[in-house]
Order: C-alpha cells, then structure tokens, then sequence
C-alpha cells in the first residue's frame, strides 16, 4: 500500500537528506539506483530523487573513497646528464661481481692463504 500511494516530499525538505542517508546506508552504499528503489519502496516519493540522491553520493565519503581513481606516482624530473647522449655505463655504475667474502682457513701445519669464495653462487 505505501507503494501505490507515497508520501510525496520536494527533494531540497531536510527531511529528503534524511532519508536518502539513512536509505544508502541501509543499501550499504550501493549506489543511486539502489537508493532510490530502497526509498521508494520505503513509501516515499521524492520529486527530482536522481539530482538530490546523485548529489548526496557526490558528499559521501565513503563511496568516494570506494569509488575513486587510482593515483599515480608521478616521476621526478632526470638529470641533465642522463638527458644527453653519452656511452653506455658512463654515469651509471653495475656491480656485477659482488659480494665476496674472504675466508681465513686454518691448517694442520700453520696459516694458509685466505681464500676467496663467491657467496651468491655465481
């Protein structure tokens, strides 16, 4: 019955406000479609609904966040000698050979040599 004849209440009433907050949180911030149908079979009537619910969603903070865009790192500007044309390896450094580790052995007769061994395998 409250469908076939709603309580018809102007979209900028404060009443309006109240009902589309409470009504999108009871969707669970679904969005203006959902909102509306929850209104409407609520029993209310809202005239101009899409303008008022679409711009109660625009303020909610949490569909903004939900529904925001991704941000971008934004990369910082290179040095000029990175800008010109230069050999391959002359302002940047590989380390190809590292890390070594030098092992003291102990011997049976003495000291030996140290050793050096390749830690990562190569």
């Amino acid at each position: 019955m409250n469908e076939v004849h709603p309580i018809i209440i102007p979209s900028r009433h404060h009443l309006a406000t109240l009902l589309v907050s409470h009504y999108h949180e009871a969707v669970k911030h679904q969005g203006r479609h959902l909102t509306e149908g929850a209104i409407r079979t609520a029993g209310f009537w809202l005239v101009g609904a899409k303008r008022c619910i679409s711009s109660f969603l625009h303020r909610c903070v949490i569909c903004r966040r939900l529904r925001g865009k991704m941000e971008h790192q934004q990369m910082a500007a290179l040095p000029a000698e990175r800008l010109q044309v230069a050999p391959p390896f002359t302002y940047v450094g590989v380390d190809v050979f590292g890390p070594w580790e030098i092992v003291s052995r102990r011997t049976r007769g003495g000291g030996s040599p140290p050793k050096l061994t390749l830690i990562d395998g190569l």
